[in-house]
């Protein structure tokens, strides 16, 4: 049951962003998808900072790898892009740290898909001529009952 939203500027992306990341709760999984400059560690901050954390704090993990924010439960954002191989997963401790309490927001985890748990929210993010296209993509029931309620916040405001 893929849901499509779009944003034609960065303060509806933003809102999308805190919709999300108000619904979520421990154990989440969300993915990003999308070219580079497509916006996905945007989009991660307005998650995390519905998730609680407090604005500006979340920032761009592509040189840690993983950042931990302190949100309502600890938000981990993993930024996988400059790995090579699954295998570095592992070294990272990517099945601990995604293991334990709290939401995950994972950038450019597609890149693994086999190490991604089977459960989780999918968004492909897609840079279009006025804006952009969020494509929810969920695996599971959580997911699934997760966008719908984000529709019906997003469509309600």
């Amino acid at each position: 049951m893929e849901k499509n939203f779009f944003c034609p500027e960065p303060q509806a992306t933003e809102k999308l962003g805190l919709l999300l990341g108000g619904l979520l709760k421990t154990g989440d999984f969300i993915r990003l998808e999308g070219e580079l400059g497509a916006g996905k560690t945007a989009f991660a901050q307005a998650v995390a900072q519905g998730a609680g954390v407090a604005p500006g704090t979340a920032i761009s993990p592509t040189f840690n790898i993983m950042n931990v924010y302190a949100g309502r439960v600890p938000v981990r954002h993993f930024d996988l892009f400059r790995l090579e191989s699954a295998g570095e997963l592992d070294f990272i401790g990517f099945g601990h740290y995604s293991g334990e309490e709290g939401i995950n927001i994972v950038e450019w985890g597609g890149r693994f898909p086999e190490a991604m748990p089977e459960e989780g929210l999918v968004v492909k993010i897609t840079v279009c001529q006025d804006g952009r296209r969020f494509s929810f993509l969920p695996a599971g029931a959580r997911y699934e009952e997760l966008c719908r309620e984000v529709e019906r916040a997003y469509i309600g405001h």
